[in-house]
């Protein structure tokens, strides 16, 4: 079964972003994003919930990790800091529907406007890595950020005992070693 995501959704939804927020969206999202954001949306309204929220994505890129085959940066990280599904959707949902608050009920989005945000920050994070792909650990990267720490997900991190601060530091080391790596591949 396909995930309901597609890239008109997210690309209508980007374009929905707030006002504040004037830049072109001009990146892909890897196969893993992709799959994790139909992910998202499945659950959210699986929930009831009108709006994709920062703790949905959050959930369904821990579920991802554990879903593919490959093993990435989001699956040494979940590994590493023993985060599973079924916990992540414990302390997440709390935080379920508090984003959508924010949200004007007219709006023609199914992303919170924290969400908005937090991929136009994954999309700064994947340019600061020489990528036009956003992946995974971008967005896991991205709710880390302080200036995501209103964010559900953010609130999720901790209630699961985790520090954002050392986590974004774990996420930088692997990318940057991924990146080494890479180069020296050439």
């Amino acid at each position: 079964m396909k995930p309901r995501f597609n890239t008109a959704f997210f690309t209508a939804n980007v374009r929905n972003r707030p006002e504040s927020m004037d830049t072109k969206f001009p990146y892909q999202l890897s196969p893993g994003l992709f799959s994790a954001l139909g992910f998202a949306q499945k659950e959210a309204e699986s929930m009831g919930a009108r709006f994709v929220d920062t703790s949905h994505i959050l959930l369904a890129l821990v579920h991802e990790a554990y879903s593919t085959q490959e093993s990435g940066i989001t699956i040494k990280l979940a590994n590493f800091y023993k985060l599973r599904y079924s916990n992540t959707l414990d302390k997440a949902g709390s935080y379920f529907g508090l984003e959508a608050k924010a949200t004007p009920h007219s709006s023609s989005s199914y992303l919170t406007e924290a969400s908005k945000r937090l991929f136009l920050s994954s999309a700064q994070i994947a340019q600061r890595y020489f990528s036009n792909v956003i992946k995974p650990e971008h967005v896991l990267l991205a709710i880390t950020m302080a200036s995501n720490k209103s964010g559900a997900a953010y609130g999720t991190l901790i209630d699961l005992g985790i520090d954002p601060r050392e986590l974004k530091d774990n996420i930088q080391s692997l990318i940057q070693a991924e990146i080494l790596q890479e180069m020296m591949s050439l």
